[in-house]
């Protein structure tokens, strides 16, 4: 069975890099066979393998995201601060400082979507290619996106398999966490694009500012960070807690936006079905091919090649998971 586990693992892995766009399918199917061969039951599957405390916590987190992009306060800060900066260089690094921010607690992609508008029109109105300003937004909110547990599916997915807490990401057995060690790497981002960009001068560019919708997804974000904060100093560990919240917030964001804002129920169902969906199923498929691949023994065996090869180096150690890490992530 170890066998059959490892070569659909890797052939899912093969596929999905073939075939990104394909890759919710690809590993459903994986997890599909891997069931129906009987490697897992069904019931270890849904209840054991898959963490519904990282989706709970991401779709929550996405539809808050959604209906912060809504209320306009994003593109409405991002105004401000440009129109308000005399000097431009400034004002785009502080943009994208911003987008950095933001990023950290909300789903990367769709800061970037809110503030590629304004990166291409201020781009259009210097006569500048938008290219360095986009790559910055990218830069920036990807960089962001690992600070915090709620920044991006990876981090999620992380503290569930790690049992990190919302607050271990910043403070983790005494000593400063991720969090510290992604922001003197966006300092040092943030530096590098104000050289950049410090060539535009003083150049003051009109934009019209955006009008705040309502400030309620603006609270319940305010809300979410506290409250997993809360959790965190409450409940040791990947509370489950934490998913809850998040989901519960982001129901509570839905019926506000149809029943308080009275948007059109159509509009709700759109906002919900342009969530991530993809994403959530892969993560589904691949909860169940991980648990898996623990189960038939396949991780105990790794562990005990990596133990074999580095020995008590553990540098050696941390530099081969790290490096294969980023080669497969690519």
């Amino acid at each position: 069975m170890k066998i059959f586990v490892l070569a659909v693992a890797v052939l899912m892995y093969a596929l999905v890099i073939i075939f990104t766009r394909r890759k919710s399918f690809i590993s459903l199917g994986a997890a599909l066979i891997i069931l129906i061969a009987g490697a897992v039951s069904v019931s270890e599957a849904f209840v054991t393998f898959i963490n519904w405390n990282v989706l709970l916590i991401y779709v929550g987190s996405l539809i808050i995201a959604e209906l912060f992009i809504y209320s306009r306060v994003p593109s409405y800060l991002a105004d401000k601060v440009v129109d308000k900066t005399p000097n431009l260089g400034l004002g785009i690094v502080l943009v994208l400082v911003m987008t950095g921010v933001l990023s950290a607690f909300v789903e990367n992609v769709a800061t970037v979507l809110v503030m590629a508008p304004i990166a291409l029109e201020l781009c259009r109105r210097l006569k500048i290619s938008p290219a360095p300003f986009l790559m910055g937004l990218a830069v920036m909110a990807n960089l962001q996106g690992t600070a915090t547990l709620v920044g991006d599916p990876p981090s999620m997915i992380f503290a569930g398999f790690a049992g990190y807490s919302f607050n271990d990401f910043f403070i983790y057995q005494g000593r400063l966490s991720i969090f510290f060690a992604v922001e003197i790497g966006a300092v040092v981002g943030a530096a590098y694009f104000y050289f950049y960009f410090r060539k535009l001068g003083k150049v003051h560019i009109d934009l019209p500012v955006e009008k705040i919708v309502s400030l309620v997804p603006s609270i319940l974000l305010i809300v979410m960070v506290l409250g997993l904060a809360v959790i965190s100093f409450l409940f040791k560990g990947f509370s489950l807690l934490s998913g809850v919240l998040c989901f519960a917030l982001g129901i509570f964001g839905l019926l506000w936006y149809v029943f308080i804002r009275r948007e059109p129920f159509k509009a709700a169902v759109r906002l919900v079905k342009g969530l991530d969906w993809d994403t959530i199923l892969f993560l589904i498929g691949i909860f169940i091919v991980l648990g898996a691949i623990s189960k038939v023994g396949l991780l105990d065996d790794l562990s005990g090649f990596l133990k074999g090869l580095i020995g008590q180096n553990l540098l050696l150690g941390f530099v081969i998971i790290v490096g294969i890490s980023v080669v497969l992530s690519g």
